[in-house]
């Protein structure tokens, strides 16, 4: 399935939480993303959260999606698979991976 984001090119950090603001657009974007991903049943739950409660493997729907779905089910997974070497801070930091909003944007907003 096409990512409405794919053409953002490579990710960058963005050192100041401050300017890591999402847009309309870009909650729009991702809605949209995550609303073909529960029509078409390709979302499943498969944290551990869900292995716990009994839902690990079952589809996640568009009623029923919350946030923690959307990180644990759409964030967590689509960045690395979309930048495998997004890991590693190319600035040397600590921190891992980055946010969405870096994934997703050209510059600080």
């Amino acid at each position: 399935m096409p990512v409405p984001w794919s053409s953002v090119g490579p990710s960058h950090r963005i050192p100041k939480v401050t300017e890591r603001a999402i847009t309309i657009k870009q909650l729009r974007d991702i809605r949209t993303f995550v609303q073909r991903l529960t029509k078409t049943h390709l979302l499943n739950h498969t944290s551990q959260h869900s292995k716990e409660n009994g839902t690990f493997g079952q589809p996640l729907t568009w009623k029923n999606i919350n946030s923690y779905d959307i990180v644990n089910e759409v964030v967590k997974k689509v960045i690395p698979w979309a930048d495998p070497d997004g890991e590693r801070d190319p600035e040397g930091s600590k921190r891992k991976w980055y946010s969405w909003v870096e994934f997703v944007s050209k510059k600080p907003q």
